[in-house]
């Protein structure tokens, strides 16, 4: 008797000098990442778990330092920092790129620091960190769920892009041009990116189309789309080619993702007008990233397209994100304004911007910008983005557009501006197609003439005179009319090499 007293007057002990419970070999608190129990040692301080910081977080990814000098610890995770104080029922969150905003979350049990390990209250310590987690009271199992792990509940966000976008991309441009033909879904896996081409096939004329009813989650490694295509309406004037219609799409954010499947179904065009007389306005709220900042495919997807020219949406939910880009500026002060966003179609809005410069009397910060405008649009049926953007502040980087008609004479001299001959026949033709092609290239050069001199005349007054530096794609353009004249670096390989008389 005096034994067994004994026994239950030690564990009694041990109960008040650790704070802990004592449970049956059954019971012993575990922890568990997105399902798979991780080597650590919690243990339970009455209903709470104290979860023991550094194995926990290491699990997660996240990297966690321990500084004795101020008795804190330190948890980096993504963007997030976050400081466990020990002793205090309290710690402190910084996200974003701004680390000077701290939250601070209060707790029930104080942090601990036992024997160079940190405990802290686990429940309350996720809940504040949005952390999805799940308790079973019975088999003491705290489950957390990775932050990076795929909602399979919710909608795939995806980008509609185009062959542009891939065209530097050589493996996925070649997969393009060699599926775009085909009917069905394709995929292509690249450096974590999912490319996703849901082709028609061969149609007999123009007036259809493809579009994404939706695409989900069937497993973390599998998505499932469905699809469609519309054939032109019976009223609808098409053009009489054979086309073949797709769509290409590209999904972020998932690397486990590593098959695409699902169905294209096909509907017909009402045969009511395609859109009223008067477009239907499209209501879109401008919004700052601090609206996606904790959804790390957004936060990606906006990473890659806000430095880029042009339009590019994502879908999440039951919004449809977009950024319309102006491209590379020299300096700040730019700006972006929409002048019209309408449905051109039940699913597809139209969006019309532009970029405006830098006002004259406002200074501006000499430094590179990418203008950017972010909105979006609250909606269930739009499906696809489209648009232009008008920017009057680019140079532009072509010289004259010639028109044959108007080309009165196409003369090759030498350096006196002795007549060589004249240029006549096919050989005039891809000159004056060399001059519309020409660019203006902006880089160095080191002027001193050499080879031949071309000169072209047109009959409403120009005359534009080339000369050789000794460049084989590159020459120097005088353009004259009037008493006006600008000089232009161009690139034109035809032409320089026609003056070093190659």
């Amino acid at each position: 008797m005096k034994k067994f007293l004994s026994v239950i007057l030690m564990l009694v002990i041990a109960t008040i000098f650790t704070g802990t419970s004592v449970y049956a070999k059954g019971v012993t608190p575990k922890i568990y990442i997105s399902n798979k129990e991780i080597k650590a040692e919690p243990y339970m301080k009455g209903n709470e778990i104290m979860l023991p910081v550094k194995k926990t977080f290491e699990a997660l990814g996240a990297k966690v330092e321990y500084d004795k000098k101020s008795n804190l610890v330190l948890i980096r995770m993504n963007d997030t920092r976050i400081e466990l104080p020990v002793g205090k029922k309290e710690f402190y969150v910084y996200k974003g790129a701004d680390k000077s905003k701290r939250q601070t979350f209060k707790l029930s049990i104080a942090i601990k620091r036992d024997k160079g390990v940190t405990f802290a209250e686990g429940r309350r310590l996720f809940e504040s960190l949005g952390i999805k987690f799940s308790w079973d009271s019975k088999k003491k199992i705290f489950n957390i769920t990775k932050p990076d792990d795929i909602d399979l509940t919710r909608d795939v966000p995806y980008t509609v892009i185009s062959r542009d976008n891939i065209k530097d991309i050589k493996a996925v441009s070649k997969w393009y041009d060699d599926h775009y033909k085909k009917p069905g879904i394709h995929y292509k896996k690249h450096a974590d990116v999912m490319y996703v081409l849901i082709g028609a096939g061969k149609k007999p004329t123009g007036g259809y189309s493809v579009g994404i009813e939706k695409i989900s989650y069937k497993t973390e490694k599998k998505a499932y789309v469905n699809a469609f295509v519309k054939k032109p309406s019976d009223d609808m004037m098409v053009i009489q080619v054979e086309t073949y219609p797709h769509i290409l799409i590209k999904i972020t954010g998932n690397k486990q993702l590593n098959k695409v499947e699902g169905k294209i179904e096909e509907k017909k065009e009402s045969t009511q007008p395609a859109q009223p007389t008067q477009p239907t306005k499209v209501t879109y709220e401008e919004i700052s990233f601090d609206y996606i900042k904790h959804n790390e495919a957004l936060v990606k997807w906006y990473n890659e397209n806000n430095q880029k020219e042009g339009i590019s949406f994502s879908r999440l939910g039951n919004y449809v994100y977009i950024l319309i880009g102006a491209g590379e500026k020299p300096t700040g002060g730019y700006s972006i304004s929409i002048d019209e966003a309408i449905l051109s179609s039940s699913d597809t809005v139209n969006i019309k911007a532009r970029v405006n410069p830098p006002e004259s009397d406002v200074g501006v910060i000499m430094v590179i910008s990418y203008p950017s405008k972010f909105i979006r649009i609250e909606s269930a049926t739009i499906k696809n983005v489209i648009g232009e953007i008008t920017d009057n502040t680019k140079p532009n980087d072509k010289l004259i557009t010639l028109d044959d008609s108007k080309v009165s004479q196409v003369e090759l001299l030498d350096q006196d501006l002795i007549k060589i001959r004249d240029i006549t026949g096919a050989e005039r033709s891809s000159i004056i197609k060399a001059v519309n092609e020409a660019t203006i290239d902006d880089s160095f050069y080191i002027m001193m003439i050499t080879g031949r001199i071309l000169k072209i005349s047109t009959t409403d007054g120009y005359v534009l005179t080339f000369t050789s530096y000794g460049s084989e794609s590159n020459v120097v353009v005088t353009v004259e009319k009037d008493k006006e004249s600008r000089t232009l670096h161009l690139k034109a390989p035809v032409i320089a090499k026609l003056l070093l008389g190659k």
